[in-house]
């Protein structure tokens, strides 16, 4: 009876682990009061924090997806097998996301605007006044206000409180940076 009780739990534990911690580096604090740790399990609603400059960690999803949140806030509002939704409060998160199946997705959303991929790298960064985005490769689609953009790989996107830019060619120290993260990741552009 224990033995089954103990599977049981194991098969419910690991059928909902869609997200991880993969990695570290300074401090990370989950839900305002936990410190983080690689190979913790994050479940939906999870607030993840790196704290510091410096700080970021980075979180791989069931799916192969993988985001690096530095010197930021997100919130994990959704994650399962065929969705994640990540709300970016402030900070930088540099995304890798899988090529999608047509009922599969992924988005991030911040204060100012939403974003949705099919299968690309992009980088966000958000604060109170403004989120910039910059696609590294592939493209996403940004909406706000009923309009919806589509920003492709080297180009940005501006938003601020009463104010957007159209996709414009992202500047290079902008694209150096973003690469160089996702190089530091594990992904070749």
């Amino acid at each position: 009876m224990k033995f089954a009780l103990l599977v049981f739990l194991f098969s419910f534990s690991a059928l909902g682990s869609f997200a991880e911690i993969s990695k570290i580096h300074g401090k990370v604090i989950v839900n305002i009061k936990t410190m983080g740790s690689k190979g913790m399990s994050l479940k939906e609603n999870d607030i993840v924090e790196a704290v510091g400059k410096s700080s970021y960690v980075e979180i791989s999803f069931s799916s192969g997806h993988k985001v690096r949140v530095r010197n930021g806030k997100t919130v994990l509002r959704k994650i399962t097998n065929n969705e994640v939704n990540l709300k970016l409060i402030k900070g930088k998160i540099f995304s890798y996301v899988n090529k999608l199946k047509p009922n599969h997705k992924f988005q991030v959303t911040t204060k100012h605007t939403s974003m949705g991929v099919r299968g690309t790298m992009f980088m966000v960064g958000a604060d109170e006044k403004e989120t910039y985005l910059c696609v590294c490769e592939g493209s996403v689609v940004s909406k706000r206000d009923g309009k919806q953009y589509t920003v492709n790989k080297g180009f940005d996107q501006t938003f601020k409180e009463n104010s957007l830019t159209d996709p414009l060619k992202a500047n290079d120290q902008m694209m150096n940076m973003a690469t160089s993260v996702f190089l530091d990741m594990g992904y070749d552009l």
